[in-house]
């Protein structure tokens, strides 16, 4: 008795029965007895409904009165689960129907008498709900009817499951893929270059040891030898050049085995059949004349021509007036004469001629930015040039720009430059030797006057800003520069500024006269001033290309001046963005609707030429840079 508290007596639970410490313990153990024997999911209400009730004996009456009931509607319910072949697990969570709730049974069949019609949808779903189960994806489909998976996720819940599929099957079929790390992977390719530097630099030492191994030694003071070390302990009274390498040139070529040579110092230094070499490489070969070529081509086994036959031919402006060639008789016209090396402007064009074999540099490797070669590649190499595509398409810093400078005159009948322009072409020197030192510069001009005028205005600035004096240090790997388009050939810098210098006077007139650009073979200068810079290109005119008025001037260059111009101020021909090509695949396109479907803008075949990259995600917060490439 004392284990109960009279402040929370018992006769809720046990009604009349309970009468505190006169009650029949034994009566409330059999109550306790069956209430522990009955089902869980009975309600609270329905023992509360108990324990107000009549007494055992009408209590007694009334639950053998409601037993037939009960066991009519278990029986018709059973039957109504094997008609609809009902999970009652699923559906109730219960084993068996007399441990289903009645308020449940009645929610139920209340919800499925209101939506009758649904019935036939219902059907639907299951037999779907078997394929998906059937086809390995039962776990998909259960999450979907129990509520876990919402009809919001259900294509991403199915799309991921059916990935991770793929990558089960493929990692059952290739047990290596499994063991993939993209951390070792990294490593991996680290390690890689490092041996590829080490390999280089192995490669280099293992030349030198041999190159060491072939000097001469152990001849004392005589032969070629000799004559070479009596011609170093000499003070004064040395032999000519051309007559040191007559009699000791086996002795320096063992010692140099590479001579570095103009074809002038070839003829004034090295006397047929004194020395020959394995090896004859002539870069720039298109500025080299036949006729300056030949001397070391004769001292040679094997030559090597390097060149772009669309870029400066050789300056022969000597050439008529020095030929002493006779013209071919007015009656051979009809006859087929013979290539002669004075009928070809260079060395370059007398082999391709020749038929020699020959290979094209497909690939730009110069320019990090499409736009940058691309006009090149359009006007002069019929789009043959493959351009690795940039992650920046418009991006301050990087690629082709036009800084148009209308307040500006080109003094025409005078000084024939632009003093303003030269001025902001000098104030933009100082200001990229302030802000990005790092990035080497050049300067090139239309023009000699031109270029005068930005030297006489950037040394001005100069004396004014004498703490940027070091990034015009003449010791570095690539020195600031100021050049004319006639010597700028071979030169390449990470930043070019092109100073046109020609253009409007101050009434407006432009008079489309535009210096060698004018002339024959002026495509191939402006081809040759275009294509120095590696990251950035800036021009500075007072002029754009809509100015250019091509039926004033029949000129080749100032055809390509024009295209030059419109595409440096708006950013023509589509380079850098989407090409127009449309996909290459099905597979693609789906890529593509994925991609916009969770947010992202997407362009397709982006490239200037030759090699595109399939897709690009743009950056949202610079429209003008791809966050990614999908190849």
């Amino acid at each position: 008795i004392s284990a109960f508290d009279a402040a929370r007596p018992a006769s809720p639970a046990f009604g009349e029965a309970w009468r505190e410490a006169d009650s029949d313990w034994d009566a409330l153990a059999r109550w306790s007895a069956w209430r522990d024997a009955l089902p869980p999911c009975l309600p609270t209400a329905y023992f509360e409904r108990l324990s107000e009730g009549p007494p055992e004996t009408r209590l007694a009456n009334a639950m053998a009165r409601l037993a037939p009931a009960l066991a009519g509607l278990v029986e018709e319910t059973r039957a109504l689960g094997e008609e609809l072949r009902l999970d009652l697990q699923e559906a109730f969570g219960a084993a068996a129907w007399e441990g289903v709730a009645a308020s449940a049974l009645a929610g139920r069949l209340a919800i499925w008498r209101g939506a009758e019609e649904s019935i036939t949808r219902y059907i639907a779903y299951a037999a779907k709900r078997r394929l998906v189960a059937a086809a390995g994806l039962s776990a998909l489909a259960d999450g979907a009817h129990a509520g876990d998976v919402g009809p919001d996720r259900l294509a991403e819940a199915f799309e991921r499951a059916h990935l991770e599929s793929v990558r089960d099957r493929l990692f059952a079929e290739w047990p290596e893929l499994r063991a993939f790390d993209g951390v070792d992977q990294e490593r991996l390719r680290a390690a890689f270059r490092a041996a590829d530097l080490a390999a280089i630099g192995h490669a280099r030492r293992r030349i030198a040891a041999a190159h060491a191994r072939g000097l001469p030694s152990g001849e004392g003071g005589v032969g070629a030898l000799g004559v070479l070390n009596g011609e170093i302990a000499k003070k004064r009274r040395h032999l000519p050049i051309r007559a040191l390498l007559e009699r000791a040139g086996p002795a320096i070529q063992r010692l140099k085995p590479v001579f570095l040579m103009s074809p002038l110092s070839v003829a004034q230094f090295l006397k047929p059949g004194a020395l020959a070499f394995d090896l004859l490489v002539i870069d720039e070969a298109s500025q080299v004349e036949p006729v300056d070529a030949l001397g070391a081509v004769a001292r040679c086994d094997q030559i090597v021509v390097v060149g772009d036959e669309r870029q400066l031919p050789p300056t022969r402006f000597f050439a008529k007036l020095t030929s002493d060639l006779d013209d071919p008789d007015e009656g051979d016209e009809d006859e087929a004469a013979p290539l002669r090396a004075a009928d070809v402007e260079s060395i370059l064009d007398l082999c391709l001629a020749k038929g020699a074999p020959y290979r094209m540099l497909n690939w730009h490797y110069r320019s990090r930015h499409q736009s940058l070669i691309a006009v090149s590649n359009r006007e002069f190499y019929d789009g043959r040039l493959s351009i690795i595509p940039s992650p920046f398409a418009a991006s301050e810093g990087v690629g082709l720009s036009l800084r148009h400078l209308p307040d500006t005159a080109y003094d025409r009948g005078g000084t024939r430059t632009n003093p303003e322009e030269a001025r902001a072409v000098a104030e933009a020197v100082i200001h990229h030797a302030r802000l990005r030192p790092d990035q080497s510069l050049g300067v090139a001009t239309f023009s000699t006057a031109q270029r005068q005028a930005v030297m006489r205005a950037l040394e001005g600035l100069r004396r004014d800003n004498p703490d940027v004096e070091p990034f015009f240090a003449a010791d570095g790997p690539e020195p600031f520069f100021v050049k004319n388009l006639e010597t700028i050939q071979g030169d390449e810098r990470d930043v070019i500024f092109i100073s046109v210098g020609y253009g409007k006077t101050r009434e407006g007139y432009l008079s489309h006269s535009f210096g060698p650009l004018n002339g024959e073979g002026g495509e191939r200068r402006l081809n040759v001033l275009i294509s120095r810079a590696k990251v950035r290109c800036e021009v500075f005119a007072n002029f754009t290309g809509d100015d250019v008025d091509l039926a004033r001037s029949g000129a080749r260059g100032v055809a390509a001046l024009k295209s030059f111009l419109t595409f440096a101020q708006t950013g023509g021909f589509g380079q850098g963005t989407a090409s127009g090509r449309g996909f290459d695949s099905p597979f693609e396109a789906l890529v593509a609707q994925r991609l916009e479907a969770m947010g992202h803008r997407v362009e397709a075949q982006i490239g200037a030429a030759g090699f595109f990259i399939d897709l690009a995600v743009v950056d949202p917060d610079r429209p003008g840079r791809y966050l990614l490439g999908i190849e």
